[in-house]
């Protein structure tokens, strides 16, 4: 151990890491890595410094045993009470509920709605600001087993047993068939607005219920940014 911790030492000096680090803080690092056994990233938070600069302050002390993931709070899971309300209900039950709550979404909003009499890709045409737009309304429950904290949107159906896109077995929205698809999501008990830039040939997408532990935000789609409301049909 000994012998480990001045190889850290002497890697240390020749980074010029006395030079960058005060002694106090130094000191608080160790501290806070052996009493209070935090993580790197929440000593950076608290010291201000790299988390390279820390893990060769804290090298020679022993990692802190993994944290497990703490369970939802009672207001949180009462907050994404309806996701379980709705289990027992059909796909096509579940499809048919979020269209009446999107109606009742649209005359709580004063939108004038309609709905057309043959079979369409659109579900919905409404009136915003004199313009007609084409609605497609999805009920989205979708889980990830590998990604927590999100929701998949399904934007396409397949037909017979095959899955492919490009010999048409799987049926894409297309910008040139409706305008915006408005996803329900249990989990949050909202609608959320897709535009073509979104939808468009997509056979899915990932959207992100919670903040990733790494607090990555790019190249995320994060639902709060979508909500109706955010996000306007214009």
């Amino acid at each position: 151990m000994c012998l480990e911790k001045e190889r850290f030492r002497s890697r240390a000096k020749s980074r010029g890491l006395r030079k960058r680090v005060s002694d106090d803080t130094r000191a608080e690092c160790r501290r806070l890595r052996a009493d209070e056994q935090l993580a790197l990233d929440d000593i950076a938070d608290r010291t201000g410094i790299s988390k390279s600069t820390i893990a060769l302050i804290v090298a020679d002390i022993p990692h802190p045993p993994r944290r497990r993931i703490a369970t939802r709070s009672g207001a949180e899971a009462e907050a994404r009470l309806p996701e379980r309300l709705f289990a027992h209900l059909s796909t096509f039950q579940k499809g048919k509920l979020a269209e009446l709550y999107f109606e009742a979404e649209c005359i709580k909003r004063g939108i004038a709605i309609f709905k057309p009499v043959l079979d369409a890709r659109y579900d919905y045409l409404i009136s915003v600001g004199g313009a007609y737009r084409r609605i497609q309304v999805k009920w989205s429950d979708g889980r990830s087993s590998r990604q927590h904290g999100t929701v998949s949107v399904a934007l396409s159906r397949s037909r017979g047993n095959r899955r492919s896109v490009r010999d048409g077995a799987v049926a894409v929205y297309d910008k040139d068939e409706i305008d915006f698809v408005v996803a329900y999501l249990p989990c949050i008990d909202n609608f959320v607005i897709l535009g073509p830039e979104v939808f468009h040939r997509k056979v899915s997408i990932i959207l992100r219920i919670d903040a990733p532990r790494n607090r990555q935000r790019k190249k995320l789609r994060f639902a709060s940014d979508l909500i109706w409301g955010e996000v306007l049909l214009s």
